[in-house]
């Protein structure tokens, strides 16, 4: 029997960071059995593709290992993180096995100044 789930989202691309309009964005998906669980993995992926994209883009490039100057971005990154929002959202349910799960997909982005 065939089954007919809902597609992706059109917006959706996956394990992608855009800038545009001094805004970053990123877009992720998770799957679970649990909705809530499924949303809390998507947006912690999301954070740490955010995180990772600052750590390896930092403006300024520091080249020093001084350990002041890399607290200072740490704090600086967890910051900026602070202003990550969910601009869209998506939820999809498929039935495998009898069983219900579900995955999230999640548009968030963050302000650049």
């Amino acid at each position: 029997k065939k089954k007919n789930y809902l597609p992706e989202p059109s917006w959706l691309a996956e394990n992608k960071i855009t800038k545009e309009n001094h805004k970053l964005k990123t877009y992720v998906s998770a799957t679970s059995s649990d909705l809530i669980i499924a949303w809390e993995k998507a947006a912690e992926k999301a954070r740490l593709q955010i995180a990772d994209y600052l750590e390896k883009n930092v403006e300024g490039l520091v080249k020093s290992k001084n350990e002041e100057i890399e607290k200072l971005i740490t704090l600086e990154t967890n910051k900026i993180i602070g202003n990550l929002r969910i601009s869209r959202s998506y939820i999809r349910t498929e039935m495998k096995d009898s069983l219900i799960g579900y995955t999230v997909y999640l548009e968030m982005e963050m302000k650049r100044k």
